[in-house]
């Protein structure tokens, strides 16, 4: 099993971000998901990451 919460090099590589964009994109509210702090660390979710992408609009999709 992997593991479930995630750094945030370690979200910022899952959903294809640099990590200072991903820190950003935080500290201004533009993500519709919650971080943990656990010390000076920050921490996601990872369930919260996949629903996010979930509802993202999809491109590309008509295919004849």
């Amino acid at each position: 099993m992997g593991k479930r919460l995630l750094s945030i090099p370690e979200a910022a590589e899952y959903i294809g971000h640099a990590p200072g964009t991903l820190r950003n994109r935080i500290s201004r509210g533009d993500l519709p998901f919650r971080y943990i702090r656990h010390g000076r660390k920050v921490l996601v979710d990872q369930r919260d990451l996949d629903r996010w992408i979930d509802q993202l609009p999809r491109l590309g999709g008509n295919r004849r």
